[in-house]
């Protein structure tokens, strides 16, 4: 499936904090773990946030309230909420991080 599409990349492993200092990185998907929520922030990309299970609930509160984040049940995601979540972190000014 990734073949058909151009600018999708797969690899085996890549190191996070790579990915997001980078200055094209314009966005994250992430669980919003403790060591991804302050990899985030630290490098100012703003986090559609679905977290699953322990403090990534709290986290994603968290980074709600500070702006940089927009938060998607795991239970109730779909392809309109992911969207709208996707939008909202890379064309609402508020959350232009950087």
């Amino acid at each position: 499936i990734i073949n058909r599409y151009p600018n999708v990349h797969a690899f085996e492993w890549v190191q996070q904090a790579s990915i997001l200092a980078h200055p094209k990185t314009r966005g994250f998907i992430s669980h919003v773990g403790l060591n991804s929520y302050n990899e985030a922030a630290h490098y100012g990309v703003p986090i559609v946030a679905i977290p699953c299970f322990g403090d990534q609930f709290g986290n994603s509160v968290i980074a709600v309230k500070r702006g940089i984040a927009v938060q998607i049940s795991r239970k109730e995601i779909n392809t309109e909420l992911l969207s709208n979540a996707l939008n909202q972190i890379l064309y609402n000014p508020r959350y232009d991080l950087v």
